[in-house]
């Protein structure tokens, strides 16, 4: 998985469930954001042999998302300098989807962990 964001609004759940039968996981600038206490994994896989980077599992930050006939994915101002990245960590990463069925060029510059790339909201 690279450049998603993952919201979930079920405390103290595991965001992926990966069984021990798989071989790999890989997960890169990926926005994890949930309520209580959740876990990024579940299912059986060893959590010492996911690869990743530049990613963040948090509780705050994703206001919105539980608004279920529009919701809102846009990361608040708090957890910007969270997510802003010194690196561009998958360069084929050139498009994101800031609403269904709309695809928007990236502009040149600061990347940020998470889909959407953008300081505000569509």
């Amino acid at each position: 998985m690279v450049h998603n964001t993952v919201v979930m609004n079920r405390k103290n759940a595991s965001f992926l469930s990966v069984p021990s039968g798989a071989v790999t996981v890989k997960l890169t600038a990926n926005l994890f954001s949930g309520v209580g206490r959740p876990t990024l994994m579940a299912g059986g896989f060893p959590s010492g042999a996911i690869m990743q980077k530049y990613n963040l599992v948090t509780t705050s930050g994703v206001a919105g998302s539980d608004f279920i006939n529009g919701p809102v994915f846009w990361p608040g101002t708090a957890l910007m300098p969270q997510i802003t990245l010194t690196v561009v960590p998958d360069p084929t990463y050139l498009k994101d989807s800031p609403a269904p069925f709309v695809l928007r060029t990236l502009p040149a510059g600061t990347r940020y962990i998470g889909a959407l790339q953008a300081t505000a909201s569509w």
